[in-house]
């Protein structure tokens, strides 16, 4: 199971590595071929050492098996795409798309843009595939070397905010909600024993509002509340982040949480897809602090929380339950980037 991380200048020769592997195959017939060889690998590495000593703002997110990057810089307040690649024993499993996702939602909602070789037709039809508009042909100049390109442009990011925060590997796996997803949430919703620690069950109606408000947060901050996938099994549960939408002593804030299907219960399945999340929220999206609560009752969620390395924090009342109610008082926990 990986999360992703941001790159540092010790990385500088892994990167390079990937982009030439990348360019020489990608580019293979687009630039001569004995520049691909013996010019391109020394400029590369060259070029990443310098970048990442005394990189612009922006991020540059690593896969950490060494397969994929993504640079990209804030640019006129835009996102400017400078390099995407996957290593080709590595394409076509989603990675390029999990790489644009997150990097877009690190640096925050806003016009993307990127410039590609308009003989990169894969590439295009990628970039295509996920709501980019793009230009027609014009001359520009690669390396020194004359070459048409075509710009691929995102005015809204949201297409591609919704790509973020994909999680894959062995035994379970973590995903965007979808609108197929939401016979199974409401099988948690509307059932007394997922929600025995809510305030009430769910209608048909009401669970299906919550997934579309959960999928408008994710395509609007790049992040959200995921399906949890198994190997044999779809959308088994749900976990991730919200940024919390009312206010309370602690807000604002962005919270963690989960909900599985009772026949999945007592498998560790929660406390490992909560951890690689807390990850996420740290190591990729960078921010400084993720809060969770629940009713004292609910021992069970109190013990995934301190099992991923949240601490107890006090008590407030839910300001979206009244004072009389048996479920208004919360114990609070909370974790701190490290």
């Amino acid at each position: 199971m990986t999360v992703l991380r941001h790159a540092t200048a010790n990385d500088a020769a892994l990167i390079a590595a990937i982009h030439t592997e990348s360019w020489q195959d990608a580019y293979a017939g687009m630039l001569p071929a004995r520049f691909l060889a013996d010019e391109y690998p020394a400029r590369c590495l060259a070029f990443w050492c310098d970048k990442l000593t005394t990189p612009e703002p922006g991020a540059v997110l690593l896969d950490p098996e060494g397969r994929g990057f993504i640079a990209a810089w804030l640019r006129d307040d835009a996102v400017y795409i400078d390099a995407l690649h996957v290593r080709p024993g590595a394409r076509g499993a989603g990675l390029g798309a999990r790489l644009l996702g997150d990097a877009v939602a690190v640096l925050g909602a806003r016009r993307v843009w990127l410039e590609a070789l308009a003989a990169n037709n894969g590439a295009l039809r990628f970039y295509a595939r996920h709501g980019a508009r793009l230009s027609a042909p014009y001359p520009a100049t690669l390396q020194g070397l004359p070459v048409s390109e075509r710009r691929a442009e995102w005015d809204d990011p949201a297409p591609l905010l919704r790509l973020g925060m994909r999680i894959p590997g062995p035994g379970l796996s973590l995903r965007p909600l979808e609108t197929a997803d939401k016979p199974a949430i409401f099988a948690m919703n509307g059932d007394p024993r997922v929600m025995r620690h809510f305030p009430v069950l769910m209608t048909r109606a009401e669970s299906d509002a919550w997934v579309d408000r959960l999928m408008a947060h994710h395509a609007a901050q790049g992040f959200g509340f995921c399906a949890l996938d198994l190997p044999d099994a779809r959308c088994i549960g749900v976990v991730g982040l919200m940024r919390i939408p009312w206010s309370a002593p602690f807000t604002p804030a962005v919270e963690i949480g989960w909900r599985i299907r009772p026949e999945f219960e007592g498998r560790g399945l929660v406390t490992r897809s909560a951890g690689l999340v807390l990850r996420h929220a740290f190591e990729v999206l960078r921010l400084r602090e993720v809060v969770s609560f629940t009713i004292p009752a609910n021992t069970r969620s109190r013990a995934v929380m301190e099992r991923i390395g949240m601490r107890p924090a006090g008590t407030f009342g839910h300001p979206r339950l009244a004072p009389g109610h048996p479920m208004h008082q919360h114990l609070l926990y909370r974790s701190v980037a490290p």
